[in-house]
């Protein structure tokens, strides 16, 4: 009898373990939103001008859904601002854009710190205008290319966090492509 209450014991406290671990990956689930703003930096190339900025202002915006402890699919909607140009009466502005879908790893270091990883494919529009002698030409050109990001979040609560994040992407117009990457600090809120 004593062996049989003993093994009874054990599968019960075996099921609510599981049961406990359960809850937690269902409270883990769930949607979240982010938004974040920051400085961009264009890896383009400025020979011929005499005045060049390569940085612009960052914002960048996530919805995503939490589907377990660690991945979670997202949309992101980033717009890396403008690098400019000028020499001799021409200026010339170059901006990138990029609405995309992809996955996110998250992952505990501490009970308040984490990170996170993203990769996905985004539908990035690369626009370059140039203004002189009371002329304006612009171009632009939209093509699906992968982004990524890191980031580094502290939680204030379950709900709320902080994160500062690095993302990347590149544009392409007429077979010239640039590459964007921005620094962010944001809030999220999950749901």
């Amino acid at each position: 009898m004593k062996k049989t209450s003993m093994a009874a014991f054990g599968l019960s406290l075996l099921a609510a373990t599981g049961l406990v671990h359960a809850q937690a990956q269902a409270q883990d689930r769930g949607g979240y939103l982010l938004g974040a703003f920051g400085k961009s930096s264009y890896n383009i190339d400025c020979e011929g001008f005499r005045q060049c900025d390569k940085s612009g202002s960052m914002t960048k915006v996530v919805a995503g859904y939490r589907m377990n402890q660690g991945l979670a699919i997202e949309g992101v909607a980033m717009n890396f601002g403008k690098a400019t140009a000028a020499d001799s009466g021409v200026d010339v502005d170059a901006k990138i854009t990029a609405y995309g879908v992809g996955a996110a790893l998250m992952f505990d270091m501490t009970p308040q710190f984490g990170g996170v990883l993203r990769l996905g494919a985004a539908s990035v529009k690369a626009t370059a205008t140039g203004r002189g002698f009371g002329i304006t030409v612009s171009e632009s050109e939209t093509k699906i290319k992968p982004y990524y990001g890191i980031a580094l979040a502290y939680r204030f609560s379950k709900a709320v966090w902080f994160e500062a994040g690095y993302d990347g992407t590149s544009g392409e117009i007429e077979g010239d492509s640039g590459r964007v990457t921005g620094l962010s600090l944001g809030v999220g809120l999950r749901f």
